[in-house]
């Protein structure tokens, strides 16, 4: 009785697994079904509703993947593509898996892991050249990239460099223009100082021509003056001068004998006038015809 019953509970989960195997395989289809009209995220559903019950199906578990990457769900698909690489033992669905999860690196940018992927996927089948045509392109976008770090790399340096040389060119700028200040200072220190000596010198003379001036004021208040004396002296010589010499006439005297002899001159022309009009009146007179 009880081998019986045994054997009706091995039979009943042996039954149950095989409906639900069944179920799988059919939900398997349908998602098929599903993927191929476009439908990619209800075939998703189908795919892991159906690993739900055998999660080693392979082939569910590849076209959840291209699923997930159809509905641009990247990060999702690159899970299950490296799960699957890691997991088979085909080479040719490692490879296929290795492919898929490098074109899911792709879209998400990973360029460097894109590359790795590739690689992987033609170790495992050299003949996979999708796979070798994505690794070209992808070496040929991270050479470009590497150009252009490059290139970046170097505009900055040589942008730092302009800084630097600008900011030295600058600082020379200053220092010049400072030390140019300072001559002007300098400079402008020495034409005071000289115009403070020319200044006192100025001072010094007028000092001193002013000492000569008063001790000439002095001199004259305390001695007659030079001038007074000489005009006392032209004065005495023409007293001098004016006192006839012993012999001599004064000016005077000959002035007033020189109008005395013309008067008395005169004098006589006007009697020798008057005679000879009386003359002259006894001639006669001739006609001259």
């Amino acid at each position: 009785m009880k081998k019986l019953i045994y054997i009706l509970v091995i039979f009943f989960f042996g039954y149950n697994a095989a409906l639900a195997q069944k179920t799988a395989y059919n939900t398997i289809l349908e998602a098929n079904k599903l993927y191929e009209e476009g439908q990619y995220e209800q075939a998703a559903e189908l795919y892991k509703k159906a690993l739900s019950v055998n999660d080693k199906h392979i082939e569910a578990k590849f076209n959840l993947a291209d699923a997930l990457y159809k509905t641009e769900k990247y990060e999702e698909a690159a899970s299950y593509f490296k799960t699957i690489a890691q997991q088979t033992k085909d080479k040719n669905i490692k490879s296929k898996a290795y492919h898929n999860l490098g074109n899911s690196l792709f879209q998400l940018k990973k360029l460097e892991e894109a590359q790795k992927a590739y690689q992987k996927a033609l170790i495992n089948n050299p003949k996979n050249e999708d796979a070798r045509y994505n690794l070209a392109y992808v070496n040929e976008l991270l050479r470009q990239q590497q150009n252009q770090n490059n290139q970046q790399n170097q505009d900055k340096q040589n942008n730092q460099q302009d800084k630097n040389k600008d900011q030295q060119q600058n600082q020379e700028n200053k220092d010049n223009q400072k030390g140019n200040q300072d001559k002007d200072n300098k400079e402008q220190e020495g034409d005071n100082k000289e115009k403070e000596g020319d200044n006192k010198n100025d001072q010094q003379n007028q000092k001193g021509e002013q000492d000569k001036e008063d001790e000439n004021k002095e001199k004259k208040e305390q001695n007659p003056s030079n001038g007074e004396q000489k005009d006392e002296k032209q004065e005495e010589n023409k007293e001098q001068q004016a006192q006839p010499r012993p012999g001599e006439l004064s000016p005077q005297d000959a002035k007033r004998l020189l109008d005395a002899l013309n008067q008395k001159e005169a004098q006589t022309l006007h009697k020798l006038r008057k005679k000879k009009t009386k003359n002259l009146q006894k001639v006669k007179i001739d006609k001259d015809w």
